[in-house]
């Protein structure tokens, strides 16, 4: 039921966003007391936080993840930050285990794919 993704979303999910904090964005309440996640626009390369383009950004809005080239939708956040993720990119789906937590002002980002660091940009 994992089909393969093209190579341009894994190369995205393999990087990690931007600095950046987003006026008033949304605190998303955990599940079961985990922690929260921050709404907003985050890279892995804080250089590329202007740049709407970039392909190591990545914006969260709610249940909604948008990576370079991939539009996924997470799952409610566990305790220990656990999520998972249901993405699609160019018509292929695919459905991970992620570990989203906050650290201050960043995203990290563990998956099967390692660990990543996202900043969040300001906005």
């Amino acid at each position: 039921m994992t089909p393969i993704l093209p190579a341009a979303l894994m190369a995205a999910l393999a990087l990690a966003a931007c600095k950046t904090e987003t006026g008033g964005g949304a605190v998303l309440p955990p599940a079961q007391g985990g922690a929260a996640l921050v709404d907003g626009t985050y890279d892995l390369r804080a250089e590329a936080c202007g740049d709407p383009a970039s392909e190591t950004r990545l914006t969260l809005a709610g249940e909604s993840w948008r990576f370079y080239e991939a539009r996924c939708t997470r799952s409610a956040v566990g305790t220990d930050g656990a999520v998972t993720l249901n993405c699609s990119s160019e018509g292929m789906t695919d459905t991970r285990a992620a570990g989203a937590t906050m650290e201050g002002a960043a995203l990290r980002l563990t998956d099967a794919g390692g660990t990543r660091l996202y900043q969040r940009c300001d906005g």
